[in-house]
């Protein structure tokens, strides 16, 4: 019945063709009241309607400043061709696009009538210019019995082109043939290299700066003059420039009338940011309530790209001023140092604490999103002086989400250790470690599914075997599990009182989904607890919390409204609202 129906509306749209553009010219105003696409097997609707423009009119459209999608013969044809070019890059090159416009009550109702045909079918890829060594290991996408797609093919051209380059080929270039067979549905894919010279760094020319010096730039190249050329060490020299904070744009250039020898010139083409700048910032959520942060900024106080910053950041459980100066490229591109001192005022619960102090931070970049940090400083709580102590720490970061505000893919881990009150002689040494893991996918239905877990430990090493309350670890919140409201979870007094433990367990899971261009929802399942030995990581004796909520999409992250119910008995309220800006994890 399919196949009759699509040879019908074929026949039928023969006669139309023509008649469908005197429709939209006797009628301007003529809507699109359907879109229909018949005789695709090989890509969904929902994929096609992706490529073409045409759309039905809202259901909304009889409402005042509602307006229907108004048909434009111009439009129809190029969505012909934006069919034929995508079926023809997918490897259907004998494919045709028809339409017919048929008049309907509510408006005009637009079909794409597609005829496919076979596709091309990769027969075999041939490599020129290149040895057989230099293809080991390496996989190419375009395998025999696939279907020849520009993307495959286009994939497989920058692969070579980028080994050859991170070779020390700078100027290589690489094209691609493809030859049919005749008589058949299948053809040949020639790829052809031709490397050139291998080459060197050379001298390094520096364009463009203002304030930054020229050695601060020089520094923050992850090449030096002599090593053999890699594409990589490019890719990660600009990538080491733009985390300096100081450049709008950065380009590494090589020009061909620069490589006269087996030395290639290096032009580095900065763009500098304003010098100085100023931020002001208010918010509210339900556990800060409402909290603003204003600050200043130099971005290279000293002609060395240093950055120094004035802020206070302020909300009903935390005030806290600090004063940082950050050193980028120190005995290498990939170290940093960061000097900061700082007076803070904290909250949790009833426990509240003045602490003073600083910091003196060494930073690693192992890799583009990969880095290791370690830190030492003293502080002095609530201004007594036998209360100094001094506390390092070290932390370990790897990010590979896909956005830092409303991340759809990628994971992220953080491990972190810190040791408080080995020296001046402090009453009170503690040591805590933490974990964080994060994973994002793509789900059915252009939803995320994301997932968390993450877990702390504070052993007491003096005398006392105490951990003070505003060292305590607590949960339950808008980040923590949902069903409880902000650090509420976990062991009370007799009065009904939050005072935290020594260790915290939480795990999450969300399916994040969108119902349109600015808004989503999202359906999750918390767990967690706390508490004052280590029986927080004993599954039996987890919380457990159900909920959902809506999101609104701005163009700042997400504003988040989210509901979240106990499963597990407590004393205090079942349900828990939530506001926030951003993502949960």
């Amino acid at each position: 019945m399919r196949a009759l129906r699509v040879i019908l509306l074929l026949a039928f749209g023969v006669l139309l063709h023509a008649g469908s553009v005197v429709v939209c010219q006797d009628n301007p105003t003529a809507s699109i009241s359907e879109v229909d696409i018949i005789g695709n097997t090989s890509f969904t609707k929902r994929e096609l309607l992706a490529v073409i423009e045409a759309r039905e009119s809202s259901w909304f459209s009889w409402m005042p400043g509602v307006d229907p999608r108004p048909l434009v013969s111009s439009g129809i044809r190029t969505d012909v061709l934006r069919l034929t070019r995508f079926y023809r890059d997918e490897g259907f090159l004998s494919v045709s696009v028809d339409t017919v416009v048929e008049a309907q009550k509510k408006g005009m109702r637009v079909a794409f009538l597609v005829t496919e045909g076979e596709p091309v079918l990769v027969d075999s890829v041939v490599v020129e210019g290149v040895s057989e060594r230099f293809l080991e290991g390496k996989q190419i996408k375009s395998n025999s019995g696939e279907r020849l797609t520009r993307s495959r093919v286009e994939e497989d051209r920058l692969f070579i082109l980028a080994a050859l380059r991170d070779l020390g080929y700078v100027f290589s270039t690489v094209s691609v043939n493809t030859g049919r067979i005749p008589g058949t549905n299948h053809a040949v894919v020639q790829i052809v290299a031709e490397p050139g010279n291998r080459y060197r760094f050379g001298d390094v020319i520096v364009r463009g700066n203002r304030n930054v010096g020229v050695h601060t730039i020089e520094r923050g190249l992850t090449f030096r003059t002599g090593a053999p050329y890699r594409q990589k060490r490019v890719r990660d020299a600009r990538l080491q420039l733009y985390r300096s904070g100081a450049f709008r744009s950065v380009l590494l250039a090589f020009p061909d009338s620069l490589a006269r020898d087996s030395l290639v010139s290096t032009v580095v083409t900065v763009s500098e940011r304003s010098l100085r700048s100023a931020k002001l910032g208010a918010g509210y959520d339900t556990q800060n309530k409402v909290n603003g942060s204003v600050s200043w900024t130099h971005r290279s106080a000293f002609g060395g790209a240093q950055k120094f910053r004035l802020a206070v950041d302020a909300s009903a459980v935390r005030v806290e001023g600090r004063v940082n100066i950050t050193q980028p490229y120190v005995f290498g591109s990939r170290n940093w140092m960061d000097f900061s001192m700082f007076v803070r005022e904290e909250q949790k619960e009833e426990f509240r604490q003045t602490e003073l102090g600083g910091t003196v931070t060494f930073e690693r970049n192992i890799a583009t999103r990969t880095t290791l940090s370690f830190e030492v400083g003293p502080r002095l709580v609530d201004f007594n002086s036998d209360s100094l102590f001094a506390q390092f720490a070290t932390r370990f970061t790897n990010d590979l989400r896909d956005d830092f505000l409303d991340p759809g893919q990628g994971v992220f881990v953080q491990l972190f250790a810190r040791q408080r009150g080995a020296l001046f002689r402090s009453d009170l040494e503690l040591l805590e470690f933490s974990a964080d893991a994060r994973w994002y996918r793509p789900f059915l239905m252009h939803s995320v599914l994301a997932a968390r877990v993450n877990g702390a430990i504070i052993a007491n090493l003096s005398d006392g075997g105490q951990v003070p309350g505003i060292e305590r670890l607590f949960a339950g919140g808008l980040s923590s599990v949902r069903g409880w409201g902000f650090n509420q979870l976990g062991p009370k007094d007799d009065r009904g009182e939050a005072v935290g433990g020594k260790s915290k367990a939480e795990a999450s899971i969300e399916l994040r989904f969108k119902l349109g261009r600015y808004l989503g929802a999202a359906l999750f399942l918390d767990t967690g607890n706390v508490h004052e030995s280590f029986e927080a990581f004993d599954l039996a004796q987890l919380k457990w919390a159900v909920g959902g909520g809506v999101r609104y999409l701005s163009p700042v992250g997400p504003v988040r409204l989210d509901v979240g119910r106990r499963l597990s008995f407590d004393r205090t309220d079942l349900w828990q609202y939530h506001f926030s800006i951003g993502q949960a994890f």
